[in-house]
């Protein structure tokens, strides 16, 4: 079974740098080793959570803005500005 997480772990490194980059960002202090990653994969699709992710990415830019989780908040407009609408 050891030999099966570092193969995996070989063939997707880059994703599994990406989730650890991510979540640095984010201010999180996970980090996904080899083994870490290859049980995360087994227990979670990626899809599900890149969602996570992105919700924590929005959660962190309007607390950074001051923002109020209850006060209204346009999302077309943010989303506008980041794809460059």
């Amino acid at each position: 079974m050891v030999n099966e997480n570092i193969f995996q772990c070989d063939s997707h490194e880059a994703e599994r740098n990406a989730y650890n980059a991510a979540f640095y960002e984010l201010g999180f202090r996970w980090y996904w080793d080899c083994e870490i990653y290859a049980e995360i994969m087994k227990a979670y699709e990626a899809a599900f959570l890149a969602k996570l992710i992105e919700k924590a990415q929005l959660r962190k830019r309007l607390s950074t803005r001051n923002t109020a989780p209850s006060a209204h908040f346009n999302w077309a407009e943010t989303l506008a500005g980041e794809i460059g609408a």
